[in-house]
């Protein structure tokens, strides 16, 4: 493609096309950042509870994790390994 100063852009060549500015390599990304073990320990202790209480599952950990700002997946997968680490306890 030729730009109107009569260069080309060619993303193979050395300085034909540049990064995504918004693209970060350092440790900024949201699925890096490091929770205490408190935080935790009390956000899977609030999704027992709340699983406890209401008596169903579905949306509990999606709700939670949006009320103490933690991305839901990494909730789920801290249950999920809750769940196995208990199973292990009373087996």
């Amino acid at each position: 493609m030729q730009r109107p100063n009569g260069s080309v852009n060619r993303p193979a060549v050395c300085g034909g096309s540049r990064p995504w500015k918004g693209w970060s390599h350092g440790n900024n990304h949201t699925s890096s950042k490091r929770y205490p073990p408190e935080v935790r320990e009390r956000a899977v202790a609030l999704v027992f509870s709340a699983i406890e209480s209401t008596g169903e599952r579905h949306g509990q950990v999606m709700r939670i994790a949006r009320q103490l700002d933690i991305g839901p997946e990494t909730l789920r997968q801290w249950v999920r390994q809750a769940e196995i680490d208990g199973a292990a306890i009373l087996a």
